[in-house]
């Protein structure tokens, strides 16, 4: 039996579709000018998420005149990105009247490799496909999926597969970013989008808001006794599914910054293992628990699984390779350092010797300044004295020249010059003379 399926159409629908633009990166064609999502300036707490309800929706899919029945897909021939995301989010009415629960599948994966064009052109459609996603996917598990299937696709169909996911959720958001078109470049502010480190900044404000609507729905649980006070916040999914919704927003932003560049891979499986461990569990017996896994991929190969462990078995190498570099870099300035410290306490020792050797020489250019000193003062004072004895010793020469030996000479000559010469007088007045000059030697001595 063919399965037929339909896109519901509600009034707010048909609306939205009028006014929407397409979006850039997904090649949507559209003649209107308005933007689908008008940004409303609301908070949080006051935006309550749209509800579903299956029987109301079969029945307005029936008797509207805007209700489109899609003609049954041959999974085995998606032949563009449209009939893909077609075959995966439009709804299908079970014969109880109930949509048929979504689902991806390794064909909608083979069918993205195949793959050339990804184009969506058909703007109103996508704004259906993003009405029925809010509704047949709340947690967003098939719509992470889909994206995660397209690994092995042509990389313009995983832009545009992974932007068509971002416009989704955006379109589907509550609080005061409803109606945006990439609520991850919403969360980034105030941070730069071009920041490299920004998907931390995202994935921490989505985080926040997340845990801000979970905590506001146990305060409204306990205040709902008091029926002076209502919830101001009401959610169509319960606390476990909005908590996988996070952790889907999260893996699907992380991708999203991945393939247009804003973070490395690195950065992004960072964000991702934060979100895998945000529950804190602890293993009872952690290698035991590895060692099961291990064995249940075995069982089962997982190429995912296997292309995980070779990555962190080649970072654990570039790890270690890293580490025995920075340890062989560090012996090395280790090394480096040992000597130059004994080469800085030899010149220690050195400046020390001189240092005394210094002290040494000024205390003896002190003393021999203190000798010069002394030996000048000395000298001056032998200068004086010296000077002060040859004025005595001339005066005693002069003295004895003039009044002893002079007379004496000059009697001893007249004695001389007599007609008869007096030989005795000239003698003995010669005698007093040289009696005198003998008298006044140990003077001059």
């Amino acid at each position: 039996m063919v399965k037929k399926r339909e896109i519901l159409s509600l009034r707010s629908q048909k609306k939205q579709s009028e006014q929407a633009l397409p979006e850039p990166g997904l090649g949507i064609k559209s003649d209107n000018t308005h933007s689908v999502g008008v940004k409303r300036p609301v908070k949080d707490d006051q935006v309550q998420e749209p509800s579903v309800n299956a029987d109301t929706q079969s029945k307005t899919s029936t008797k509207s005149s805007n209700t489109v029945k899609s003609n049954p897909v041959v999974k085995a021939s998606f032949n563009s990105l449209n009939e893909i995301l077609s075959d995966v989010f439009t709804v299908a009415i079970k014969k109880d009247g109930k949509p048929k629960p979504i689902k991806v599948s390794r064909e909608h994966e083979t069918a993205l490799k195949r793959l050339q064009r990804a184009e969506l052109t058909d703007h109103k459609f996508i704004d259906g496909l993003i009405v029925n996603i809010g509704k047949l996917d709340p947690t967003y598990k098939q719509l992470l999926g889909l994206v995660v299937l397209s690994i092995g696709a042509q990389s313009k169909v995983r832009r545009a597969l992974i932007e068509f996911a971002v416009l989704a959720i955006s379109r589907n958001w509550v609080g005061k970013y409803s109606g945006s078109d990439n609520i991850f470049v919403e969360y980034a502010s105030p941070t730069d989008i071009t920041n490299k480190d920004v998907i931390a900044v995202i994935c921490r404000n989505i985080k926040d808001y997340f845990e801000r609507q979970l905590k506001q729905r146990k305060n409204s649980a306990l205040e709902s006794a008091d029926k002076t006070k209502q919830p101001e916040v009401s959610f169509t999914i319960n606390s476990a599914d909005l908590k996988k919704r996070s952790a889907n927003v999260l893996a699907i932003g992380c991708l999203w910054a991945l393939e247009t560049g804003k973070c490395s891979a690195e950065k992004a499986i960072a964000q991702m293992q934060k979100v895998l461990l945000a529950n804190n569990m602890e293993p009872v017996n952690e290698e035991t628990t590895v060692s099961y896994a291990y064995a249940s991929s075995i069982k089962e190969p997982s190429s995912e699984f296997n292309t995980a462990i070779r990555y962190f078995e080649q970072k654990l190498e570039i790890s270690d390779e890293r580490r025995r570099y920075a340890e062989d870099e560090t012996q090395h300035k280790e090394g480096a350092l040992t000597k130059k410290i004994k080469k800085i306490s030899e010149l220690e020792v050195t400046i020390k010797a001189k240092e005394s050797e210094i002290k040494a020489l000024e205390s003896e250019l002190a003393r021999l300044k203190g000798e010069s000193h002394e030996r000048k003062l000395s000298e001056q004072a032998t200068r004086v004295h010296l000077r002060d004895d040859a004025g005595k010793a001339k005066s005693k020469a002069y003295n004895l020249i003039t009044e002893d030996v002079e007379p004496a000479m000059q009697l001893s000559l007249k004695a001389l010059m007599r007609e008869k010469p007096k030989i005795e007088v000239a003698v003995h007045q010669i005698e007093l003379a040289l009696e005198s000059i003998e008298e006044s030697l140990p003077w001059f001595k």
